[in-house]
Protein backbone atom coordinates (compact mmCIF):
# COMPACT_ATOMS: atom_id res chain seq x y z
CA UNK A 1 0.00 0.00 0.00
CA UNK A 2 2.78 2.12 0.92
CA UNK A 3 4.26 1.94 -2.75
CA UNK A 4 0.95 2.06 -4.39
CA UNK A 5 0.33 5.71 -2.57
CA UNK A 6 3.77 6.94 -3.76
CA UNK A 7 3.02 9.61 -6.06
CA UNK A 8 6.43 9.22 -8.41
CA UNK A 9 5.31 5.68 -8.75
CA UNK A 10 1.46 6.79 -9.67
CA UNK A 11 2.98 9.38 -11.93
CA UNK A 12 4.99 6.66 -13.74
CA UNK A 13 1.89 4.33 -13.82
CA UNK A 14 -0.29 6.74 -14.82
CA UNK A 15 1.45 7.36 -17.76
CA UNK A 16 1.61 3.56 -18.78
CA UNK A 17 -2.16 2.94 -18.86
CA UNK A 18 -2.73 5.98 -21.21
CA UNK A 19 -4.24 8.56 -18.54
CA UNK A 20 -4.35 12.48 -19.21
CA UNK A 21 -2.01 14.02 -16.50
CA UNK A 22 -1.92 18.35 -15.98
CA UNK A 23 2.22 19.04 -16.69
CA UNK A 24 3.69 18.20 -13.05
CA UNK A 25 7.04 18.30 -11.36
CA UNK A 26 8.35 16.94 -8.63
CA UNK A 27 11.31 18.25 -7.50
CA UNK A 28 13.04 21.20 -5.00
CA UNK A 29 14.18 22.95 -7.90
CA UNK A 30 13.60 26.16 -7.48
CA UNK A 31 13.63 27.32 -11.06
CA UNK A 32 10.81 24.97 -12.02
CA UNK A 33 8.83 26.41 -8.81
CA UNK A 34 9.08 29.85 -10.21
CA UNK A 35 7.52 28.06 -13.56
CA UNK A 36 5.13 26.90 -11.86
CA UNK A 37 4.36 29.87 -10.23
CA UNK A 38 4.40 31.97 -13.24
CA UNK A 39 1.66 29.73 -14.36
CA UNK A 40 -0.37 29.88 -11.46
CA UNK A 41 0.14 26.36 -10.49
CA UNK A 42 -0.19 24.35 -7.31
CA UNK A 43 1.25 22.90 -4.84
CA UNK A 44 0.93 19.76 -2.98
CA UNK A 45 2.87 17.57 -0.74
CA UNK A 46 4.85 14.41 -2.32
CA UNK A 47 3.64 12.23 0.53
CA UNK A 48 0.87 12.58 3.49
CA UNK A 49 0.93 16.09 4.10
CA UNK A 50 0.90 15.16 7.72
CA UNK A 51 2.56 17.92 10.35
CA UNK A 52 3.32 16.48 14.22
CA UNK A 53 3.60 19.26 17.09
CA UNK A 54 3.93 18.04 20.58
CA UNK A 55 0.07 16.46 20.69
CA UNK A 56 -1.74 18.46 17.57
CA UNK A 57 -1.66 17.58 14.47
CA UNK A 58 -1.77 19.76 11.06
CA UNK A 59 -2.73 18.79 7.55
CA UNK A 60 -1.20 20.11 4.34
CA UNK A 61 -3.18 19.92 1.17
CA UNK A 62 -3.46 21.64 -2.12
CA UNK A 63 -2.68 25.37 -2.25
CA UNK A 64 -2.31 27.91 -4.97
CA UNK A 65 1.18 28.84 -5.11
CA UNK A 66 2.34 31.65 -3.12
CA UNK A 67 4.60 33.85 -5.35
CA UNK A 68 5.71 35.71 -2.17
CA UNK A 69 6.90 32.73 -0.25
CA UNK A 70 10.34 32.46 -0.59
CA UNK A 71 11.83 29.91 -3.25
CA UNK A 72 14.83 28.85 -0.68
CA UNK A 73 12.58 27.27 1.52
CA UNK A 74 12.04 24.43 -0.72
CA UNK A 75 15.93 23.88 -1.71
CA UNK A 76 15.66 20.86 0.65
CA UNK A 77 12.37 19.80 0.25
CA UNK A 78 10.70 17.88 -2.71
CA UNK A 79 7.35 18.93 -3.41
CA UNK A 80 4.50 18.13 -6.26
CA UNK A 81 4.35 21.10 -8.56
CA UNK A 82 1.10 20.85 -11.02
CA UNK A 83 -0.47 23.34 -13.49
CA UNK A 84 -3.71 24.46 -12.25
CA UNK A 85 -6.78 23.45 -14.52
CA UNK A 86 -9.87 25.57 -14.28
CA UNK A 87 -12.28 22.13 -13.63
CA UNK A 88 -15.86 21.51 -14.56
CA UNK A 89 -16.05 19.05 -11.56
CA UNK A 90 -14.33 16.53 -10.14
CA UNK A 91 -14.82 12.90 -9.96
CA UNK A 92 -13.68 10.53 -6.96
CA UNK A 93 -14.03 6.66 -8.26
CA UNK A 94 -13.87 4.00 -5.84
CA UNK A 95 -13.03 0.42 -6.63
CA UNK A 96 -13.60 -2.97 -4.49
CA UNK A 97 -12.30 -5.83 -6.61
CA UNK A 98 -14.38 -5.49 -9.79
CA UNK A 99 -16.59 -2.88 -8.79
CA UNK A 100 -16.42 0.35 -9.31
CA UNK A 101 -18.40 3.72 -7.52
CA UNK A 102 -17.69 7.15 -8.97
CA UNK A 103 -18.94 10.04 -7.59
CA UNK A 104 -19.08 13.51 -9.17
CA UNK A 105 -18.35 16.42 -7.19
CA UNK A 106 -19.15 20.04 -7.48
CA UNK A 107 -17.52 22.24 -5.29
CA UNK A 108 -17.42 25.63 -4.18
CA UNK A 109 -13.32 25.94 -3.78
CA UNK A 110 -11.87 25.57 -6.98
CA UNK A 111 -8.71 24.56 -5.74
CA UNK A 112 -9.24 21.44 -3.27
CA UNK A 113 -12.79 20.36 -2.13
CA UNK A 114 -11.28 18.89 1.13
CA UNK A 115 -10.92 22.49 2.57
CA UNK A 116 -12.76 23.23 5.79
CA UNK A 117 -16.00 25.36 5.63
CA UNK A 118 -15.91 24.45 1.98
CA UNK A 119 -19.50 24.01 -0.03
CA UNK A 120 -19.71 20.77 -1.46
CA UNK A 121 -22.44 18.72 -4.05
CA UNK A 122 -22.23 15.07 -4.54
CA UNK A 123 -23.81 12.76 -6.80
CA UNK A 124 -23.28 9.83 -8.53
CA UNK A 125 -22.56 9.53 -12.23
CA UNK A 126 -21.35 7.39 -15.20
CA UNK A 127 -17.46 7.09 -15.94
CA UNK A 128 -15.96 6.76 -20.25
CA UNK A 129 -15.17 3.07 -20.73
CA UNK A 130 -11.68 3.97 -21.06
CA UNK A 131 -11.43 5.51 -17.80
CA UNK A 132 -12.51 2.52 -16.22
CA UNK A 133 -10.49 0.53 -18.33
CA UNK A 134 -7.09 2.75 -17.36
CA UNK A 135 -8.18 2.48 -13.74
CA UNK A 136 -8.07 -1.56 -13.82
CA UNK A 137 -4.75 -1.24 -15.60
CA UNK A 138 -3.25 0.94 -12.97
CA UNK A 139 -4.61 -1.25 -10.18
CA UNK A 140 -3.00 -4.40 -11.87
CA UNK A 141 -0.01 -2.61 -11.97
CA UNK A 142 0.22 -1.68 -8.65
CA UNK A 143 -1.29 -5.03 -6.87
CA UNK A 144 -3.98 -3.52 -5.37
CA UNK A 145 -7.90 -4.55 -5.29
CA UNK A 146 -8.70 -1.57 -3.62
CA UNK A 147 -8.65 2.54 -4.36
CA UNK A 148 -9.72 5.59 -4.57
CA UNK A 149 -9.09 7.27 -7.86
CA UNK A 150 -9.29 11.23 -8.03
CA UNK A 151 -9.93 13.16 -11.34
CA UNK A 152 -10.74 16.63 -12.91
CA UNK A 153 -12.92 17.08 -15.67
CA UNK A 154 -12.78 20.03 -18.25
CA UNK A 155 -14.21 20.16 -21.56
CA UNK A 156 -15.29 16.42 -21.18
CA UNK A 157 -11.37 15.51 -21.19
CA UNK A 158 -10.35 13.39 -17.56
CA UNK A 159 -7.16 14.66 -15.75
CA UNK A 160 -5.57 11.70 -13.44
CA UNK A 161 -4.50 13.51 -9.83
CA UNK A 162 -3.90 10.57 -7.70
CA UNK A 163 -5.06 7.28 -6.50
CA UNK A 164 -5.21 6.60 -2.51
CA UNK A 165 -4.88 3.39 -1.42
CA UNK A 166 -5.90 3.67 1.28
CA UNK A 167 -9.28 6.45 0.91
CA UNK A 168 -11.90 7.10 2.90
CA UNK A 169 -15.07 6.18 1.48
CA UNK A 170 -18.06 6.09 3.92
CA UNK A 171 -19.30 9.58 3.56
CA UNK A 172 -19.62 8.98 -0.54
CA UNK A 173 -21.87 6.43 0.89
CA UNK A 174 -23.84 8.43 2.79
CA UNK A 175 -24.08 11.31 0.79
CA UNK A 176 -25.20 9.18 -2.11
CA UNK A 177 -26.89 6.08 -1.07
CA UNK A 178 -23.72 4.00 -3.05
CA UNK A 179 -23.30 0.97 -0.97
CA UNK A 180 -19.56 0.39 -0.91
CA UNK A 181 -19.38 -1.29 2.51
CA UNK A 182 -21.12 -3.93 1.38
CA UNK A 183 -19.11 -4.42 -1.43
CA UNK A 184 -15.86 -4.64 1.17
CA UNK A 185 -17.48 -6.75 3.49
CA UNK A 186 -18.19 -9.19 0.19
CA UNK A 187 -14.81 -9.43 -0.94
CA UNK A 188 -13.13 -9.74 2.45
CA UNK A 189 -15.54 -12.36 3.05
CA UNK A 190 -15.89 -13.90 0.14
CA UNK A 191 -12.94 -12.60 -2.07
CA UNK A 192 -15.53 -11.70 -4.53
CA UNK A 193 -17.51 -8.26 -5.88
CA UNK A 194 -19.28 -10.00 -8.89
CA UNK A 195 -23.09 -8.87 -7.85
CA UNK A 196 -25.51 -7.01 -9.01
CA UNK A 197 -25.49 -3.24 -8.51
Amino acid sequence: MRRANNKVFQASLATEVGFNLPEFAITNDVTLLKHFSDQKGIIKPVAIGEITRDSSKEFVQTNLIDPSFAARNFEYSPVYLQSYIQKDFEVRLTIVGERVFPVKIHSQNNIDWRKPNNKVVYETCSIPEGIERNCFAFMELCGMRFGCFDFIVKNDIWYFLEMNANGQWAWLEFETGLNISESIIDYLTTGSTKMEP
